[in-house]
């Protein structure tokens, strides 16, 4: 099982955090504990932005500029460049006929 993380406390006189962040892979499990309970408090919303951040943090990547500009990304010579691979043996097979056969 993962190592509970602590939310992110500043120095103070605050009482102990009163949630409990458990993270194991993709999972993330959050207990409050015993005592009066405020479910939208200092703690809980620390500890969901630490859990975030990190399940965020770790499939977190650039995405190409080319999205975001006017006109074609220009991708057809990167497609076209990689070998043709097909879903299955018996449609590459027709495939293969296909272009020995002329036209």
């Amino acid at each position: 099982m993962a190592e509970p993380l602590s939310p992110t406390t500043s120095p103070g006189a605050r009482p102990p955090a009163r949630v409990d962040v458990v993270q194991d892979g993709a999972v993330v499990e959050i207990a409050l504990r015993a005592g009066p309970i405020n479910l939208v408090t200092r703690d809980l919303l620390g500890a969901l932005n630490a859990a975030l951040t990190d399940a965020a943090a770790r499939d977190l990547a650039t995405m190409d500029a080319r999205i975001f500009a006017p006109g074609l990304m220009g991708l057809a010579s990167l497609v076209h460049a990689k070998p043709q691979r097909y879903r299955s043996p018996r449609v590459q097979r027709w495939h293969e006929a296909r272009a020995r056969t002329p036209a």
